[in-house]
């Protein structure tokens, strides 16, 4: 596979992530209807009810929330990026992406290893984390491509 197209694919990848949860809290219910997080040890299997809530990554959106804004950016801007990579855009526009990508990269797979810190992780964390790895290969191959020296007695 061309390094050209792990970028969108990792894009695709990451923005399909957004449709799985993220995230799995259980919580267990008493007959007498008390919640706890943790099932008694001496409780009969059947005693208490067993509650499994997902998280989404955009579950608590609002448009006047920041942090919801970044979130969203989260998973948003790599299909942007491999969009714009496929226009081929000019060598400046190309030399500033190469440099930025690696830091959103950072702040992205910090943004969603915390949508999950206090929770079970879920497919939807697994996966983004995985996008964002495939990209950051297609980043680092794309990166050594065009660094590479042009091979002898080709036309400069």
């Amino acid at each position: 596979m061309r390094p050209v197209l792990l970028k969108p694919l990792a894009a695709l990848i990451v923005l399909a992530s957004l449709a799985l949860p993220q995230s799995t809290c259980v919580k267990y219910v008493s007959p007498s209807g008390e919640t706890t997080f943790v099932a008694p040890q001496r409780a009969r299997a059947d005693e208490y009810q067993r509650i499994a809530e997902h998280s989404y990554a955009l579950d608590s959106f609002s448009a006047s929330d920041a942090a919801s804004w970044v979130l969203l950016v989260t998973f948003l801007w790599p299909t942007v990026f491999a969009g714009h990579a496929l226009l081929r855009p000019p060598a400046r526009s190309r030399r500033v992406l190469r440099w930025v990508e690696p830091l959103l990269l950072i702040g992205s797979v910090y943004v969603v290893w915390h949508l999950a810190l206090f929770e079970t992780r879920a497919l939807g964390n697994y996966v983004a984390l995985g996008g964002f790895g495939v990209y950051a290969l297609g980043w680092a191959l794309t990166f050594r491509q065009r660094r590479a020296p042009a091979p002898s007695g080709a036309p400069n």
